[in-house]
């Protein structure tokens, strides 16, 4: 039997290539699958995305630590975050209130920001069954406290989101989702 041999040139090419892929999944890009129906339209389940992990900034490796910011979070933004009630889930929302806005949504569903209503193309149309035991609208008003987001699904009637589990915080922030490169719906 035949051993596989290899020598210190092949062995530094090989740790190269792993640490370059690891240092790009880490914090530069990386693909997730939409596994539910809460940002339908927008993106459908089984869509494949690829989030933008160094849009607002690059972490300390497996931390919730930033090292440096690189940008702000805008209204709109669809981001991947950690679940905050369970921390090894990944959802994806749209952002709809930054720290200090006011939010409510009134029993149409229509978003006020700061007592303005909103205009929201995306949103889906009663796709699917509200999230048992919910009640989705009226809600609020709220404040955005520092250092968190107000997050909703595009699905606003069958979406798990701030209204439902709260406020998120900005260091479960992932990454902004940059482009759908595959869907097994459309």
């Amino acid at each position: 039997m035949k051993f596989f041999k290899f020598n210190p040139k092949e062995i530094k090419k090989l740790s190269m290539y792993i640490f370059v892929a690891f240092t790009i999944r880490w914090g530069v890009a990386e693909a997730y699958r939409i596994p539910s129906e809460s940002m339908n339209p927008t993106l459908k389940p089984g869509d494949q995305i690829f989030v933008n992990k160094a849009q607002y900034g690059v972490r300390i490796p497996f931390t919730k630590t930033w090292l440096f910011k690189t940008g702000d979070v805008n209204h709109g933004d669809v981001v991947v975050f950690r679940y905050p009630k369970d921390e090894s889930t990944y959802y994806v929302k749209r952002v709809i209130g930054l720290p200090g806005e006011q939010i409510y949504v009134d029993e149409k569903g229509t978003v006020f920001r700061d007592g303005v209503a909103q205009t929201e193309d995306y949103t889906a149309k009663k796709i699917g069954n509200a999230p048992e035991g919910s009640s989705l609208v009226p809600y609020g008003p709220v404040t955005v406290p520092p250092d968190q987001l107000f997050v909703l699904g595009d699905n606003r009637d069958n979406s798990a989101d701030s209204r439902i589990w709260g406020f998120l915080p900005k260091n479960h922030l992932m990454g902004k989702v940059a482009f759908k490169w595959f869907s097994w719906v459309d």
